[in-house]
């Protein structure tokens, strides 16, 4: 097993995991096969996952990995074979999520608010992957149909909301902006958000 990249691979795997699975992305030429193994970090056997399918359009072997342990190391070893030959293998690892993550200080919901207690954009507000922003939600959002969203997200990262009660908003609920990574939303109570729906012909 070599952990460098080699002939076929224009860049290294990309992986993408969450709590118990992980997709896996294998830049690779047409024509290959591939197989991808795994296992828990610190222990010796290699487990067999799904067959990844090959992507021409990306030109790139997409698999996942799953059943696999919250917060936890793990290790993927994939090989590329071209008429049972090996051509090209890494290997790499990754950490499943934890569900508790570490929380570096508390900022109350009602301070987030600026005048009227309606709609809440939450803007730039950054924790760090150790140490994380916990909203407390000591108050009720509540944005009736006065904004396209109740709550929104923009330039945020590590925040996690837990328990809060989210009303209204005339299109979203909640609103992720594209520069948003790492929120997480947890047992909170969204409702009354959305337009009426209205029968018409017009458009078919």
């Amino acid at each position: 097993m070599a952990g460098q990249v080699r002939t076929v691979f224009s860049e290294p795997p990309r992986l993408e995991n969450t709590f118990s699975f992980c997709s896996v992305y294998l830049p690779a030429e047409a024509g290959l096969e591939c197989t991808l193994q795994f296992r828990q970090k610190g222990t010796e056997t290699w487990r067999q996952a799904f067959p990844p399918e090959y992507d021409p359009e990306f030109k790139e072997f997409r698999g996942s990995i799953v059943l696999l342990e919250e917060d936890t190391e793990y290790e993927v070893f994939a090989t590329l074979t071209k008429y049972g030959n090996v051509v090209a293998d890494y290997v790499t690892s990754f950490r499943t999520w934890t569900s508790h993550p570490p929380i570096g200080r508390e900022v109350l919901l009602s301070s987030l608010f600026k005048g009227k207690q309606t709609a809440l954009e939450i803007k730039k507000l950054k924790g760090t992957p150790d140490g994380w922003i916990r909203i407390v939600p000591d108050c009720e959002i509540n944005a009736g149909e006065e904004a396209d969203y109740a709550l929104r997200f923009t330039e945020c990262e590590y925040l996690l909301l837990e328990g809060a009660t989210i009303r209204g908003g005339y299109r979203h609920g909640v609103d992720l902006t594209e520069k948003v990574s790492h929120v997480r939303l947890i047992n909170c109570d969204i409702s009354k958000w959305g337009r009426v729906g209205i029968t018409q012909n017009e458009w078919g």
